[in-house]
């Protein structure tokens, strides 16, 4: 699986500044990851991140959109990734992402990072320690993401509550 740049955003109520980006390298997927699909969850693909020892949900939509969703090997950290194609050689490093769920804002700013999508797929990470955010993803039908680059888009929530469960199973049996 191909790397890309992708972008990392911290969660404004849950990390800030450096802290953040310490926080971040421990939680999401990195560049030279080994990545190995574990099942499947209705249409959500639950993968192994290998390196970390936890798993993730990962769906693609009709439009190429992606949607990401785990935990740290502890649970005490979570993230949410949203991705979609678009053209990743501008070089940014950092813009604030914003995403709304029924009306319910979450932002952060957002940083280079990497992960095993194309190199089409530009995006952000949302990094948490946050429990209303994933309750808030587990029963809202859609996501609405703006980031500071690049076009709004919404992508759908369905199955999001049956694929987090596995994925929760999936790290357990990591020994999380």
């Amino acid at each position: 699986m191909k790397m890309s740049t992708l972008i990392a955003a911290a969660v404004c109520c849950g990390f800030a500044g450096t802290s953040a980006l310490a926080q971040a390298s421990d939680v999401l997927p990195v560049e030279g990851s080994t990545f190995t699909e574990w099942g499947t969850e209705g249409d959500w693909r639950i993968y192994l991140d290998e390196t970390k020892g936890s798993c993730f949900a990962e769906r693609t939509d009709a439009e190429q959109d992606v949607l990401q969703m785990g935990l740290t090997k502890a649970g005490d950290l979570g993230y949410l990734g949203v991705f979609t194609l678009g053209d990743s050689s501008g070089g940014v490093r950092e813009q604030r992402i914003n995403v709304s769920l029924d009306g319910k804002e979450y932002q952060g700013t957002g940083y280079s990072g990497g992960n095993h999508l194309s190199k089409n797929h530009v995006g952000g990470y949302i990094l948490t320690n946050n429990p209303r955010l994933v309750e808030d993803v587990m029963n809202t039908s859609q996501m609405d993401v703006t980031p500071q680059l690049g076009k709004p888009f919404s992508i759908s929530l369905a199955g999001t509550q049956m694929a987090i469960e596995a994925a929760r199973k999936c790290t357990s049996e990591q020994g999380g």
